[in-house]
């Protein structure tokens, strides 16, 4: 709640009601559109990932691939994923070499891309 409509409130009141603001938040962001593309976006990307490296190497080369983009996956923009997914490109291209990830680039770019704009 802004400040002004809290500032009607008791000292308590205006308390509770920011506390209760942010548990709604958190109870309800997995419910958004935002957070439901993200969600298709990471799942789809993993998939891909786990087909081009190996289900051994899939957990660290997200983990790092994200703390190189500066944010988890629930929170990206479209700027970020496209981002994200060339630092993936350039970790399969490391593991698995050019061919492996021109393969990977043509197929994923394209999907992601079309992803993003089909949660408009």
């Amino acid at each position: 709640m802004a400040p002004e409509a809290l500032a009607g409130y008791g000292r308590e009141t205006a308390d509770e009601l920011r506390r209760l603001g942010r548990q709604l938040f958190v109870e309800k962001f997995e419910e958004t559109p935002l957070f439901k593309r993200n969600r298709d976006l990471m799942n789809y990307l993993k998939a891909e990932l786990t087909k081009a490296v190996g289900v051994g190497a899939v957990q660290e080369v997200l983990s790092v691939s994200f703390n190189e983009v500066g944010t988890g996956a629930s929170y990206m923009k479209d700027d970020q994923w496209l981002n994200l997914v060339d630092l993936l490109v350039e970790k399969v291209r490391a593991a698995g070499g050019d061919v492996l990830a021109d393969r990977c680039a043509k197929a994923w770019v394209p999907e992601v891309k079309r992803r993003l704009r089909a949660f408009l």
